[in-house]
């Protein structure tokens, strides 16, 4: 069905469509500064969307003791 939107369901929430998760975690970075660690609230969110990655394995690996705000080599 063309232009019917995809939810994303989460472990500790849910959005109505793909934008709605996009602009959630938006305005979470947006609330850190470069460096700063992320908040054990905020953290259990970005945990449970990292479970949604196909690297998820790997990139856990023995675990995850917190969530911190860095740049990326390509400047974002």
């Amino acid at each position: 069905m063309a232009g019917r939107s995809k939810p994303v369901e989460l472990a500790t929430r849910s959005f109505e469509k793909q934008s709605d998760a996009t602009a959630f975690f938006k305005a979470m970075l947006n609330r850190y500064r470069r460096g700063e660690r992320v908040s054990d609230a905020d953290g259990l969110d970005v945990a449970a969307l990292l479970e949604r990655d196909t690297e998820y394995v790997a990139k856990v690996g023995c675990g995850v003791s917190h969530f911190q705000v860095m740049m990326t080599e390509h400047g974002t």
